[in-house]
């Protein structure tokens, strides 16, 4: 009962204030109208001192203006209660027109908690879907086993979206994303997927446990660029670290890309929350995309790209990419636990290559 109640409360106060404010105005002049005599509202002894409190019904009003304001009042109520039922109506017309896609991917054994899909706020109108895409079969230890599996999964994610937008209107389709997974794999499915739709991004709190929305304030902080300066034109590859959550493991990295120019992206003070503005995201992908595109024009063929951040900067990188333009991009995973740091890749397709592929790293040096 008192969920019930509470559900019409907070439905009530979700209403347009129009219809509301009729209503409310009704049952003011009402109230006023009949002022019943409501007797004590209480009455107590303390100390052999009664305290009490009455309210006593006030003098009548001319029986013309009592039912003149009677009239007036219902007339108010009803019309506010017309106004929220057509509103209500409006927005369940709205609600059964539009979509909401969750994009919820799996990749991590401690994934299990609340699905993206019932976390999405309820400001977000629309009937939901849930895309789950869970790699989790392929995982063994916190890494995944198999990645050409798991890519091989990944790759029908954009089909299945295809085909869930085919049925609507785009204006009337929003699409969310969240996920825990590896960074290659995350990279990958923000670039396939983003030429379909626009995509909001969520992120999982390992704090409190729940997803939540980039909604935090802009700390302006962004991203120092090392390196793109120190080399120029006839540069075949190139290496691009990117430090967001925690620094690269830039020894690492350059034992698998020997002699490679090496450009950074990295955060003054890199940590596991510093990404919950939107505002932030967008200005640190823009630098990220302005680095591509310098390298590029510099006739770059390839970029190894060493991504360290959350998942929601993750598939934002990915998806700012412009497949048809860039060089060969190969996003690299790493896993602290393996003798070889940073195991495999995965090339993201660009130009005429259509296909994503799992590269396994060939040369580490000791």
């Amino acid at each position: 009962m008192v969920k019930i109640l509470k559900l019409l409360i907070e439905w009530y106060f979700r209403r347009p204030p129009v219809g509301r404010y009729l209503v409310n105005i009704g049952l003011a002049i009402l109230t006023l109208v009949l002022n019943f005599d409501i007797g004590h509202v209480f009455s107590v002894v303390i100390e052999d001192i009664p305290i009490s409190y009455q309210w006593a019904r006030g003098p009548d009003l001319p029986t013309v203006l009592n039912y003149v304001l009677i009239t007036l009042g219902l007339a108010f109520l009803i019309l506010g209660l017309i106004f929220i039922l057509l509103d209500w109506i409006d927005e369940r017309k709205t609600t059964l027109k539009q979509r909401i896609i969750a994009i919820e991917l799996k990749g991590l054994r401690d994934m299990d908690g609340p699905s993206l899909v019932s976390s999405i706020p309820a400001k977000f109108k629309g009937q939901r879907e849930d895309m789950k895409i869970d790699l989790r079969q392929n995982i063994h230890d916190g890494y995944i086993s198999d990645p050409t599996a798991a890519l091989e999964k990944l790759r029908a994610a954009p089909t299945d979206l295809k085909r869930r937008l085919s049925s609507f209107n785009q204006s009337d389709v929003r699409v969310f994303f969240g996920g825990l997974a590896p960074v290659p794999m995350t990279f990958y499915l923000g670039s396939a997927i983003d030429d379909e739709v626009p995509v909001c991004c969520m992120d999982w709190d390992r704090h409190i446990k729940k997803w939540r929305e980039l909604d935090e304030e802009d700390d302006d902080a962004r991203f120092e660029v090392i390196g793109l300066d120190e080399f120029g034109v006839g540069s075949v590859e190139v290496v691009l670290t990117v430090s967001v959550s925690m620094k690269v493991d830039l020894v690492s990295a350059s034992k698998i890309t020997k002699g490679t120019p090496i450009v950074q992206l990295e955060l003054k003070e890199v940590s596991f929350n510093c990404h919950w503005s939107e505002m932030k995201q967008r200005e640190l992908g823009k630098q990220f995309l302005d680095v591509i595109g310098h390298l590029s024009n510099l006739g770059v063929k390839t970029i190894h790209l060493f991504l360290a951040g959350q998942s929601s900067i993750v598939f934002r990188f990915g998806a700012l990419l412009d497949r048809r333009n860039i060089p060969n991009v190969r996003v690299y995973q790493y896993q602290r636990d393996s003798e070889i740091k940073y195991p495999w890749s995965v090339l993201i397709p660009s130009g005429g290559r259509k296909l994503p592929e799992i590269i396994a790293t060939k040369v580490y040096e000791r």
